[in-house]
């Protein structure tokens, strides 16, 4: 099983990548890479700053508070 795990590396999260690793699943965790934890049991994207480009196609959202 494949597992993709938006931060990963505090709290909620890093039980449940631990969780995954340990019940042998492939984990990629995606963050600001300020910590890695889990050095080389997980692959690990990080990106720090704005994710979309600027100019990208911007979507309103369902929900108006």
């Amino acid at each position: 099983m494949r597992l993709l795990v938006l931060g990963g590396t505090w709290f909620v999260g890093y039980a449940i990548v631990t969780a995954a690793v340990a019940a042998g699943w492939e984990v990629t965790t995606f963050n600001r890479g300020t910590s890695d934890p889990f050095l080389e049991a997980v692959r690990n994207i990080r990106r720090n700053g704005p994710l979309l480009p600027q100019g990208a196609v911007r979507v309103p959202p369902d929900v108006r508070a």
